[in-house]
């Protein structure tokens, strides 16, 4: 778990630095985590903002996002250009009561049990 953990966050890393003003030099992204043990892991990315730069599907890349949206119970974004944005995840413990599928929560929601 701890493993998928550590993806996802490095993929979400990754995303700050690739698409947001995080890129540019002076430019920062921040991580949270915190571990329930026995029931889930929730974790978050913020960016420094900015239009994000959509990048072309042929070029051969990972997407760190459907990589997100196929092993996280739950996912989301919140934030705008301006403010920048903070994605956020939740991996729910293996054996926990707290599984379903993957979804995203709208901006500004976060539905954690």
């Amino acid at each position: 778990m701890m493993d998928d953990a550590v993806l996802l966050i490095s993929e979400l890393c990754a995303n700050a630095v690739q698409h947001s003003e995080s890129g540019k030099p002076g430019g920062l992204f921040t991580v949270h985590a915190e571990v329930y043990e026995g029931e889930y892991v929730w974790a978050e990315v913020g960016d420094c903002g900015g239009l994000w730069a959509i990048k072309d599907d042929r070029d051969g890349r990972g997407h760190g996002l459907d990589i997100v949206r196929e092993i996280a119970a739950e996912w989301g974004r919140d934030g705008d250009p301006v403010t920048g944005w903070v994605v956020w995840f939740r991996l729910d413990w293996p054996g926990s009561d707290v599984s379903g599928t993957a979804r995203l929560v709208d901006k500004g929601q976060r539905d954690i049990p």
